[in-house]
């Protein structure tokens, strides 16, 4: 009987022991996948600020392009409009006063009603 007992607590040591054994892998393994999972948050983070920098550098750049295009397209439609400005002044000088006006360009207007 007495050695029922002490094999009886020795099984139940044993297994006290597995179970102990056992929860410590667990928490192990637990604690392992939560630090994977952390990483993983912060590469995961880290790459989607960087794509989010990308893009708004790309954005950035497309839309300096389109300002400068736009500035440019400004530039020559002022520079048209003073063009046809000094023409049209010259030909009405030249209706107003019945003889060639030169504006420095090749436009002259003669009076018409001559």
């Amino acid at each position: 009987m007495r050695e029922l007992s002490e094999r009886t607590e020795q099984l139940l040591r044993e297994e006290k022991a597995a179970v102990e054994a056992r929860e410590s892998g667990l928490a192990a393994v637990r604690y392992e996948a939560l630090n994977r999972r952390e990483t993983e948050q912060r590469h995961a983070g880290a790459e989607a600020a960087r794509m989010i920098a990308e893009a708004r550098a790309q954005a950035k750049a497309e839309l300096d392009q389109v300002r400068e295009g736009i500035e440019q397209d400004f530039k020559a439609a002022a520079s048209q409009l003073e063009e046809l400005a000094e023409t049209l002044a010259a030909e009405l000088a030249g209706r107003v006063l019945g003889r060639a006006v030169s504006n420095g360009r090749t436009a002259e207007a003669v009076n018409p009603h001559r």
